[in-house]
């Protein structure tokens, strides 16, 4: 699975979407409202040997920012990752300076 097919699959959970973090444009000249996600390129996990990479491991880390704790947001994004068969870790954090949760799932892209 590339980058650009994960945003399209994360795409269908109806919330916007930007790489590494939202950034101005036509369509949202705004931040938008949570819920929104975010997803970027994380430490990878390349298959190594004799100073060799035998295949390329990428990992991905995809953010959920809510101003509360939405299950239903959080059950959209899981479920489209076990219905893609991407096995995921999650973890929480509550952001208090921007008062919002966000949610973080860790995959490898293979």
């Amino acid at each position: 699975m590339t980058l650009a097919e994960l945003k399209t699959m994360l795409l269908q959970t109806g919330y916007p979407v930007f790489y590494h973090h939202w950034k101005k444009s036509t369509q949202y000249p705004e931040c938008p409202p949570p819920p929104f996600i975010c997803y970027l390129s994380a430490e990878s996990n390349h298959f190594m040997a004799d100073g060799k990479v035998y295949q390329r491991v990428p990992g991905i880390t995809v953010e959920l920012y809510t101003d509360k704790k939405d299950l239903a947001a959080e059950s959209a994004i899981e479920q489209l990752l076990d219905d893609n068969e991407i096995p995921y870790q999650d973890d929480e954090v509550w952001i208090e300076d921007e008062q919002l949760y966000e949610k973080t799932y860790d995959l490898e892209l293979i």
